[in-house]
């Protein structure tokens, strides 16, 4: 198949087909393929057959082949075909779920730091109630009105309330 606009683009067809893409070595490889007029697909020989899009305008869009997340571009080159370049988002995908994980186990943390944190202000706060109480029980129980308990030196509610106790 003869595709003039690709000579602009400088990819070559070699034996009807497009070569791989890659960046360098080891970096994430790109899959381009054309969508002919009739719906025909010219890809590299290995590479997975993306679902066509036919659209008048640019598009970006998700796809998946063979249980891979790609990101596809799909531009219209005139003539009825279109020129698609997708890149597998495995990567993204995987560092996606690692963040999700991340941050349940930040979330359980917070809550956990949260609940004994609370615990100990709510612990601290009540100490001095649970201070009166016995002594009021212990006067109750013993008859013995010379009983004092310590006050906590605050003018506050609990503190009005062990001064009017002890006096």
């Amino acid at each position: 198949a003869r595709l003039p606009f690709l000579q602009h683009l400088s990819v070559p067809i070699v034996e009807g087909h497009l070569p791989p893409i890659r960046i360098e070595p080891g970096e994430p490889s790109f899959v381009l393929q054309v969508v002919t007029p009739s719906g025909g697909i010219i890809k590299a020989p290995n590479a997975p057959a993306l679902e066509p899009v036919t659209s008048q305008e640019p598009v970006i869009e998700d796809t998946s082949c063979g249980g891979v997340h790609y990101r596809a571009l799909s531009v219209p080159r005139g003539q009825g075909f279109t020129l698609m370049l997708a890149r597998p988002l495995t990567e993204v995908d995987e560092t996606l779920r690692t963040l999700a994980l991340m941050m349940v186990g930040v979330f359980a943390g917070g809550v956990a730091l949260a609940l004994g944190l609370g615990f100990a202000v709510t612990r601290t706060a009540a100490a001095p109630v649970a201070r009166l109480s016995d002594a009021a029980e212990r006067v109750t129980e013993t008859g013995d009105l010379s009983l004092r308990i310590d006050e906590p030196g605050t003018d506050d509610e609990i503190g009005r309330l062990a001064a009017r106790f002890n006096a």
